[in-house]
């Protein structure tokens, strides 16, 4: 970040120095200073420099050529040059050029960590600063004081670089984690001059398995970029760049696990991508918010995050998150944690401790909180970027060494930095009870969570949102069972077995109760009706014959009837409920089948019965 400054300071004195009423007379001064802005402007520093002096030598009072030749010794790394440039024409200065030489120096000393010289330099400053934002100004001023009480903290947070076989290439970088633990991350090839491809490993139990390439259907001779792998492992959101038929430079693209291997990728509509540069995108754990960074107009700054909604249309148009997340600078590198309200992002435009720091925010009340800064020693003078947390408290990220390595590491995240949202999560397979095929079910939470399990393996994962939620495992053809969170971590291997729905199969849900001689259904039924209405909502694709059953006393043409009209009381409740009419009939047996012969109160309950009996499986 600190060379990216100098050049950027470096350019910007360029373009405003040429473009003034420069501060001399003398012609010599005028025609040395123009040919070092040239050089420099080519990136001849070292004649530059010659040619600032020599125009300094003719004019000793030349503001702009002494401003120049600071920018100059700073993008030569020169700091302690560039100091004395200072200390030598301090009298020959008008005040704001030598507050504009504090504050670059400042900043030097900050994206360098050197927070107290940083201090001391900003400290001198007194009045106007040369074309230099007082916006910019304050929030220089305040990361310096809040960067110096910061770095006297000391979190007891363990940093550990990720072993072999990981961080085996020249770079890898922008880790994304399940949270089963399967890492996913980008690699650029040929020795950190090729193309960037996706790779994936995982969590053995006691190592990692060797790094591969996440597929060939993703992997082209083109660049794979930052991804977001959904925490269920189903679905990959990742940036390509410069792909024929793209909509901007890097765009978005999503794809589908089937088994172990990945769907052909799908360009994520114009609602989402844009003529300009997508990525860095993040997956909410539902799947149902796509979070990104674009350089897009209509923003707030240069970088900006942005969000898109998916619904039964697809996705819909992205929205800026607006300056309460974004600010006039850089903002990227999203990650919504697994509690679907958190936000983990990166930024340059506000108080921190130098470069990109991370900050955090909670989506509360229909808006985002005040962003927190997770603090020193996670944020330090250099970049963070590229986070992501795992269920079990580990944040994955990705750093850079001095010799140009980027690996990645980790650390265990401490309660004061990211509270304790802990999301329980459930795997295993759904199978066929009766020849133990895999099949593809679906996985029901809540009214708005439905996760599916996956068509060739059977696999899934789930999250429960508390230690009261239940879930309701439901496929085509079979009957749906439901389980609550012990029981389905009971489960022998995981394994959720299901029934095939046959025909001619009956089902028995308790009693549905009715006054004497009559077919108004009493409200003790309720539970039982709300069980069978539940049954049916989940198998839409089976019909189901209401039967109704009598006992023995009173006339046979009677006790037909009155099954017939009781059956036809628990249809019309269901139809009424919802349920299709092509899912349901209904029929009166009267007496004629009953479950005992006997003629006990006891038995002759057991024959007044509404029965419920699958009678055809709709294709």
């Amino acid at each position: 970040m600190l060379k990216a400054y100098l050049f950027l300071i470096f350019l910007f004195i360029c373009g405003t120095l040429s473009a003034q009423n420069l501060h001399s007379k003398n012609k010599k001064a005028l025609s040395f200073y123009k040919e070092a802005l040239s050089l420099s402007q080519i990136g001849n520093v070292a004649r530059a420099e010659e040619s600032a002096r020599l125009a300094i030598k003719k004019d000793k009072s030349f503001d702009e050529a002494i401003l120049l030749l600071h920018q100059i010794l700073l993008r030569k790394n020169d700091l302690e040059g560039s100091l004395g440039v200072l200390s030598q024409y301090k009298e020959e200065l008008e005040r704001r050029f030598s507050n504009r030489i504090l504050i670059d120096q400042s900043k030097v000393f900050f994206e360098g960590g050197q927070y107290k010289e940083a201090k001391t330099s900003i400290s001198k400053i007194e009045g106007e600063i040369y074309k230099f934002p007082d916006i910019e100004f304050q929030l220089i001023s305040a990361s310096i004081d809040f960067a110096l009480a910061e770095s006297s903290r000391k979190l007891d947070i363990n940093f550990e670089r990720l072993p072999a076989p990981l961080n085996e290439f020249q770079k890898q970088y922008f880790p994304t984690v399940t949270a089963d633990n399967k890492l996913v991350f980008i690699v650029r090839e040929k020795n950190g001059r090729g193309d960037e491809n996706i790779y994936q490993s995982e969590w053995l139990g006691t190592r990692w398995k060797k790094p591969e390439q996440i597929s060939y259907k993703i992997n082209t001779d083109r660049n794979e970029g930052t991804a977001s792998i959904s925490a269920d492992g189903s679905t990959l959101v990742y940036s390509a760049c410069n792909i024929p038929g793209n909509i901007g430079s890097c765009d978005l693209y999503v794809s589908y696990a089937i088994g172990d291997e990945w769907s052909a990728p799908e360009l994520l509509n114009d609602k989402v991508n844009s003529p300009d540069w997508d990525s860095q995108p993040s997956l909410s754990r539902d799947g149902k918010k796509l979070f990104f960074v674009s350089s897009r107009k209509g923003g707030v700054g240069k970088l900006d995050i942005w969000v898109s909604e998916k619904s039964i249309r697809g996705w819909g148009q992205a929205k800026n998150l607006g300056p309460q997340i974004n600010t006039v600078y850089d903002d990227s590198s999203p990650y919504i944690y697994l509690d679907q309200k958190t936000l983990i992002f990166a930024s340059t435009g506000r108080v921190g401790m130098g470069g990109y720091d991370l900050y955090s925010s909670t989506w509360e009340g229909g808006s985002w909180s005040l962003p927190k800064n997770l603090g020193f020693p996670i944020n330090n003078a250099f970049d963070q970027i590229g986070y992501t947390f795992s269920p079990d408290g580990w944040a994955y990220y990705s750093s850079g060494l001095s010799n140009g390595r980027i690996e990645i590491n980790r650390f265990k995240v401490p309660k004061a930095v990211l509270a304790d949202n802990k999301i329980d999560y459930i795997s295993g397979r759904v199978l066929d009870a009766n020849s133990r095929a895999p099949l593809a079910a679906t996985l029901q939470v809540s009214e708005d969570i439905i996760m599916t399990s996956d068509s060739l393996t059977g696999a899934f994962l789930t999250f429960l949102e508390s230690n009261n939620s239940s879930i309701r495992v439901s496929a085509s053809g079979y009957a749906s069972v439901e389980f609550t969170e012990d029981e389905l971590k009971r489960l022998p291997k995981g394994e959720v077995l299901l029934n095939p729905l046959n025909v001619g199969e009956t089902f028995d849900f308790g009693n549905i109760y009715f006054d004497f001689n009559s077919a108004e259904i009493k409200p003790e039924s309720e539970p039982t009706l709300n069980e069978v209405l539940t049954f049916l909502k989940a198998n839409k694709k089976i019909v189901v014959e209401i039967g109704g059953h009598t006992d023995g006393i009173g006339g046979e043409k009677e006790n037909l009837a009155l099954s017939r009209d009781r059956a036809r009381s628990v249809y019309r409740y269901f139809i009424e409920k919802g349920v299709p009419k092509e899912n349901l009939v209904f029929a009166g047996y009267g007496e004629d089948y009953p479950l005992t012969t006997g003629n006990t109160p006891k038995e002759r309950e057991m024959n007044r019965r509404i029965e419920f009996k699958i009678v055809n499986v709709l294709k």
